[in-house]
């Protein structure tokens, strides 16, 4: 990450003004180190709200896909 943060530095030195680090809740991402890390360089961290399988949409497409067999020339016994 250090890097990344020197050479975003090196190409544009005003980029932290508009710049938001998105993370997710893992819990390592919630310790006071990671965060302390962050704010050591005047990043902003945000959060992504709580995971939940039922609105992900993603994850109803997911299911759809392995729940079908998408290769018409193919015949399955359990197809829906």
């Amino acid at each position: 990450m250090l890097g990344l943060i020197e050479m975003l530095d090196s190409i544009n030195s005003d980029w932290r003004k508009s710049t938001t680090i998105l993370i997710d809740n893992a819990s390592i991402h919630r310790a006071k180190l990671t965060k302390s890390y962050f704010e050591s360089f005047g990043l902003p961290l945000m959060y992504l709200a709580p995971y939940s399988f039922k609105i992900a949409a993603v994850e109803r497409f997911f299911s759809f896909v392995k729940s079908r067999d998408l290769n018409l020339l193919v015949v399955r016994s359990n197809s829906k």
